[in-house]
């Protein structure tokens, strides 16, 4: 689908939502996305270009949560190379100032969303969905490469803040990251093993085994965090898993087997832990970021339409 306008905030009932509500739209986008990649073998976790996590150009903080697969997942089936988005509220004030904004054809806002706030949270380089834009708690957000080269260029002074932060992000990644495992402390040992189980208990969905999917997942997460300095050692026997196993589910759903939507729903959670566990391990604090982080993240249970996981 291509867009001649602006979408910013969520609307109930407009012609957009196709009958959606803000969660169901949100996974539907997310597993619209995987189906694409899954055709088109464009997998983001295959894609040793992607240097980079997602970032808020104005403000320069990541992208995180459940959203941060939603992105990466529209980014690589639409082909983006940028890293960086805009939330459809600022391209408005943009235009209101003066600024043409015009997008590529292949322009498809992700719909990102504010669930479960931390107050802690706001004292990092993380973005609340909530924070900027419209403050609502569903936005849309475009990605920097959807729009036009005339556009970019109107734009191009917002993303020197952006690229500062990631430089910094990822050499102290790096640091901790080998920092953490050069150390031989029992303690963080432990927690790392108990987070790794905490994965391996919960990768099963109707039957299908998602470990190389999470695996797959954390490993491009941890060479993301870490930028350029290290390169993710791409192993086609664990691309093959990784592939069949979301085959399976989408076999599972074209039979009528399982509902769309609570596969989406279940495997963007799955994708997340894994994401989760990289910032454990590029933690400066391993301790205070397992039990901050995990103890909340990993106890949560949803239920959606009747399926319970």
């Amino acid at each position: 689908m291509s867009y001649t306008y602006i979408l910013s905030n969520w609307k109930s009932g407009a012609s957009f939502t196709k009958g959606y509500t803000e969660d169901e739209y949100f996974y539907n986008q997310v597993i619209s996305a995987i189906k694409e990649n899954l055709k088109n073998k464009t997998l983001p976790f295959f894609n040793n270009d992607i240097k980079s996590v997602p970032r808020e150009l104005l403000s320069g903080k990541i992208i995180k949560d459940e959203n941060l697969i939603a992105l990466e997942q529209v980014a690589a089936k639409n082909k983006y190379n940028s890293n960086l988005w805009l939330y459809g509220a600022d391209l408005e004030k943009f235009s209101r100032e003066g600024i043409k904004i015009k997008f590529k054809p292949n322009a498809e806002p992700v719909l990102c969303m504010t669930k479960f706030k931390n107050p802690i949270h706001l004292e990092s380089l993380e973005l609340y969905i909530n924070e900027g834009g419209s403050k609502n708690n569903f936005q849309f957000l475009y990605n920097f490469d959807s729009l036009t080269p005339e556009t970019q260029n109107a734009l191009i002074k917002y993303t020197e803040k952006a690229y500062k932060l990631d430089q910094t992000y990822t050499q102290e990644n790096y640091d901790t990251f080998q920092d953490n495992l050069k150390k031989d402390v029992k303690n963080n040992k432990k927690i790392i093993l108990e987070i790794q189980e905490k994965i391996r208990n919960d990768r099963f969905l109707s039957g299908v085994d998602c470990a190389s999917i999470i695996e797959a997942q954390y490993t491009h997460n941890l060479y993301q965090s870490v930028g350029a300095k290290m390169q993710n050692p791409i192993k086609e026997e664990r691309k093959q898993k990784c592939y069949t196993a979301f085959n399976n589910l989408f076999n599972q759903i074209d039979e009528g087997k399982i509902n769309s939507l609570m596969v989406a729903e279940n495997l963007t959670k799955k994708m997340y832990s894994a994401a989760i566990y990289q910032r454990t391990m590029t933690s400066k604090n391993l301790n205070l970021e397992t039990s901050k982080l995990h103890e909340e993240k990993m106890k949560k249970t949803v239920s959606y339409n009747g399926w319970e996981r």
